[in-house]
């Protein structure tokens, strides 16, 4: 995904949490934070959130449609291929925590599948299913993603 992208930041939290941050700039100017959280295992949860300055918090529920679509996911597959490239050995869990953002997230994915799949082995993972290649034509619930 070699689209244009924010400019973001990294702050290590500790040995298990690392945050990058960055300004998403459409119809208002809101700050995100992409979240790396250790499972285990060489595993981290990516966690994408908003900060909602009246509530003074970040929270991955928010909605915030700023109509910057591309280069917002353009930004975190920067960020993603940065913390890989930091962790080279380890795997991203990527679950959206609504069926919107699960939907949303594969369409991404599927949408830049040919060139994804030259940086990253992307897995899907179905319930009680054992993980395979990601299909661009199947809904997972949710993905794996390690550097190739």
């Amino acid at each position: 995904m070699e689209k244009e992208s924010y400019y973001y930041s990294q702050a290590q939290i500790n040995s298990e949490n690392t945050l990058y941050s960055f300004f998403s700039v459409g119809n208002y100017t809101i700050e995100k934070i992409v979240a790396f959280q250790y499972m285990g295992f060489l595993t981290y949860n990516v966690a994408l959130a908003d900060f909602d300055k009246e509530k003074n918090e970040y929270s991955d529920m928010s909605n915030s449609n700023n109509f910057d679509l591309l280069k917002l996911f353009a930004t975190i597959f920067k960020i993603i291929t940065n913390f890989l490239n930091e962790y080279p050995h380890s795997s991203l869990h990527i679950q959206g925590n609504t069926e919107i953002k699960k939907k949303l997230y594969q369409r991404i994915v599927k949408n830049n599948w040919e060139d994804l799949q030259n940086k990253f082995i992307i897995l899907g993972v179905n319930e009680g299913v054992k993980a395979e290649i990601f299909n661009p034509n199947t809904l997972y619930d949710f993905l794996i993603i390690r550097l190739k």
